[in-house]
């Protein structure tokens, strides 16, 4: 299933995009899609680590790790979780941080 969101760049740049997010595992790291034009964000930060700001308050510190001008993969961790990351954090039994 895909949301919206926004990915925050260092600079305080903020691009609105659309992502999938599979459910964390044991150790609480998730991993998954970013979708839309991503012309923005520099290939070259790619080993950045970056935020990805959901529209319902999850927020996963990720690292990208495949990038095309039209969507990325990326693996997270999630560091608040919003409506919809209630569901997959209680289906994976992972605890994350407030």
């Amino acid at each position: 299933m895909t949301h919206n969101g926004k990915i925050v760049l260092r600079s305080g740049t903020h691009i609105p995009l659309t992502y999938e997010l599979t459910p964390p595992a044991a150790d609480g790291l998730c991993h998954g899609k970013l979708l839309g034009e991503l012309e923005q964000i520099d290939p070259t930060l790619s080993p950045e680590r970056l935020r990805l700001v959901c529209a319902d308050g999850l927020t996963v510190d990720l690292l990208i790790t495949h990038y095309s001008a039209r969507g990325a993969t990326f693996v997270g961790t999630i560091s608040h979780n919003g409506n919809h990351a209630e569901e997959l954090v209680e289906r994976a039994g992972v605890e994350c941080a407030p």
